[in-house]
């Protein structure tokens, strides 16, 4: 029996007078919160979460993460490190993760697979307006 274990993409940021500002990571984790404490013992400023997408399984986190860092890579300042807004981080991760699920998901699937990945919740949380759904 195969042990199961939880993938997220993550979005973190730089936190400054307790608000969430850019630069912004983003990367790939099997626990998101001990990642950003290890990374923060080398970041020279706060950081903290800004959201976390779970991925079924390693491979489409690997992929979503690739994904984002292709697209955003004139917004790259360093490694996994963008020149983004939090808030438009999250919205291009939920605008690249429905693509992936429209792309490889049974149409029925779709709601269900954007439901268990946080996408509907974060997108009705940060009133985000994807084109073409309705909340």
């Amino acid at each position: 029996m195969s042990e199961q274990r939880d993938h997220y993409v993550y979005v973190i940021c730089r936190i400054e007078n307790g608000v969430k500002t850019g630069p912004v990571k983003v990367g790939m984790a099997s626990d998101p919160d001990q990642r950003i404490q290890g990374l923060q013992t080398a970041c020279p400023f706060k950081i903290g979460r800004v959201f976390y997408f779970a991925c079924p399984t390693k491979e489409i986190a690997r992929e979503l993460e690739r994904s984002f860092h292709q697209v955003q890579k004139e917004h790259r300042l360093h490694g996994e490190w963008f020149n983004l807004d939090p808030m438009t981080a999250v919205y291009l991760m939920c605008l690249a993760y429905r693509a992936m699920v429209e792309a490889t998901a049974d149409p029925s699937l779709h709601e269900s697979a954007l439901d268990l990945a946080g996408v509907l919740w974060a997108e009705k949380k940060f009133g985000l307006a994807v084109p073409g759904v309705r909340h």
